[in-house]
């Protein structure tokens, strides 16, 4: 099936970086000695381990690199519209290295080994520019950066009645058209008069002048629904919330070859009224779908739109926030200036306190009304340490579950807004579990369990948690497998209260009774020593510092608000300690400014 002629080879050879530079005349030559060729979904292109015969160049369609290792295919990256496939071999002669096959149908221009290795000969700059290409795949790989290419097309599948889906396909489309030229495809504005080929090659035109494509599919199997999912990059399905969950015909059919690694991810929409409360029925919803990744989304909401926009090119802006004890309300503070600089938070990860400061920008809350829940749980109501038999912990955690409970209820973590994981540790094995299912309380009552202070939590197969900061406290890691690609914020918090030592001694040897009395005595000089709640803490900064230094080498931005004057259970100082994180990030954004600028 032949629709590229030798112009389209033409405009399309000129519109990529490695061939622009060439003249009309070589151009043409090119063009001339170029095959086309299509691939349908599925289909190999080439073999690891074969001879290698010819170099490609992508026309349109999208398609996926493996390579085996002891029987098992493992991802090496996606190659998209404009780029090349096997030039390494055509330059060394040697074996494929990977095995590459259509993620969805594809049109390549073929250039035969012979006629480019001549080219090249007559072009030495070219040859300078694929030898380059080259050392920049192999950089990533030995980095082990998997290769990406751009979302192109996006097909929208709905999946359940109703006409929210196909709005919510619109609205897509609009988003994307407002960063580059997008369009939105239905089936009553394809020719239904024109054969195969025609239609075959007008979508891929499309598809050649425009950045993104959104397909609108028919919410049952059709032919049109197979074209829709051919062709697509990222599979969308779309839902309004509150229907009926029940797996779909048209769903198995998607769900069914998804064990292979040739497909297109699949990601899951949940429509919501445009002024309900926190979203609901996720669980059901993703209890039989082998989704990559579910947003909610309100069609009113420009906010949520926009997000689903970034995930699906990855642009998202992600945030993770460490631990730090009442020092942790300084991110809210980062939370503030992010947002008044138009800097729009996608994703949010959290360790110990950090943890809970990201679970309220996930729930969609204002600064403010992180602020006020904070005064009234955290502040108003007393100290959490309700101090008990030091059997297992200083305090019994009534206090700090309660506080949470009341903080967040009986909120889903997959019910929030945004995507959200927190970390605890488990000391049973000496590993990090991250949480993104189920209650939240219990995974922030995890991940903020201080050894010794709080009681450790069981998890459900019977291991023991405690604090996330105890082995990872700036989960950068976990962010980077977690996001769609974009940008990373890591949010470190800078600075540890100088403790008191000269009521201590230097034989090691301390009676508890007697600065205890003093504590009790009004009249008495108190002691000059650190609080066991001080030392438990401190204990474990030093390897907080350690591990969190090597997560920053990660992220893409670190901010680093002082925090070192408070107290890391002085909640009273709330405010004071949200101003800090406010301040220092209004100062330090700006020269960030040309990071986020690309992406929105």
């Amino acid at each position: 099936m032949t629709v590229w002629d030798r112009d389209r080879i033409k405009r399309l050879l000129a519109g990529i970086e490695l061939f622009a530079p060439l003249d009309d005349s070589s151009l043409s030559k090119l063009a001339a000695a170029s095959e086309p060729l299509h691939l349908a979904r599925g289909e190999i292109l080439v073999r690891e381990g074969e001879a290698p015969d010819a170099l490609y160049v992508v026309a349109s369609g999208r398609l996926h690199a493996t390579v085996t290792k002891e029987d098992t295919e493992l991802p090496v990256g996606e190659i998209g519209r404009g780029e090349l496939v096997g030039e390494m071999g055509i330059l060394t002669d040697e074996v494929r290295s990977a095995t590459v096959r259509a993620l969805r149908d594809s049109y390549l221009v073929r250039f035969a080994k012979d006629m480019f290795v001549t080219f090249l000969r007559e072009q030495p700059d070219e040859l300078f520019a694929v030898t380059r290409l080259i050392i920049q795949r192999l950089r990533r790989s030995i980095r082990s950066e998997a290769i990406g290419a751009p979302v192109r097309t996006v097909a929208v599948v709905p999946i359940s009645s109703g006409g929210h889906p196909a709005t919510f396909a619109r609205h897509l489309s609009s988003m994307f058209a407002e960063s580059g030229r997008a369009r939105l495809v239905r089936q009553d504005e394809v020719d239904g008069t024109l054969g195969e080929d025609e239609v075959t090659r007008d979508l891929h035109e499309l598809e050649a002048n425009h950045e993104v494509l959104v397909y609108l599919a028919d919410p049952e199997p059709s032919s049109w629904t197979d074209r829709c999912l051919r062709q697509a990059d990222r599979v969308v399905l779309a839902a309004e919330a509150a229907r009926d969950s029940g797996l779909s015909a048209l769903e198995r059919r998607i769900f069914e070859p998804l064990a292979s690694s040739s497909q297109p991810r699949v990601d899951l929409v949940l429509i919501h009224p445009d002024h309900g409360s926190m979203p609901a029925h996720a669980a059901r919803w993703l209890r039989s779908r082998p989704i990559h990744r579910h947003y909610h989304v309100r069609l009113s909401s420009r906010d949520d739109l926009q997000r689903v926009t970034r995930a699906l090119t990855g642009r998202e802006i992600a945030i993770v926030l460490s631990g730090g004890g009442a020092r942790g309300a300084a991110h809210v503070g980062v939370f503030r200036a992010l947002r008044e600089f138009g800097i729009p938070v996608d994703v949010v990860g959290g360790s110990s306190f950090g943890s809970i400061v990201g679970g309220g920008i996930a729930s969609d809350m204002g600064w403010e009304e992180q602020r006020d829940s904070l005064w009234e749980h955290l502040v108003s109501q007393g100290s959490v340490v309700d101090v008990t038999a030091p059997a297992v912990s200083l305090a019994r955690g009534q206090r700090i579950t309660n506080t949470l409970r009341g903080f967040f209820a009986d909120i889903e973590i997959e019910n929030l807004w945004l995507p959200y994981f927190c970390t605890s540790s488990d000391i049973s094995v000496g590993r990090v579990v991250v949480h993104d299912r189920g209650p939240l309380w219990k995974a922030l009552r995890a991940s903020v369990s201080i050894p010794g202070l709080f009681p450790p939590v069981r998890s459900a197969d019977g291991q023991i948690l405690v604090d996330g900061s105890v082995m990872n406290n700036l989960p950068v890691d976990v962010m980077a497998d977690f996001y769609d690609g974009g940008v990373i914020v890591a949010v470190n918090l800078k600075g540890s209260a100088p403790l008191p030592s000269a009521g201590l001694s230097d034989t090691g040897v301390l009676s508890g009774w007697g600065p205890l009395a003093r504590r009790f005595n009004p009249l008495a000089e108190a002691a000059e020593l650190p609080g066991i709640v001080d030392l438990l803490f401190r204990s474990t900064e030093i390897g907080h510092a350690l591990s969190a230094k090597r997560m920053e080498d990660r992220a893409d931005l670190v901010l680093h608000p002082d925090v070192s004057e408070f107290g890391l259970l002085a909640f009273e100082d709330l405010d004071r300690v949200i101003e800090a994180g406010y301040r220092y990030t209004l100062a330090e954004l700006p020269s960030y400014e040309g990071i986020f600028k690309r992406l929105l």
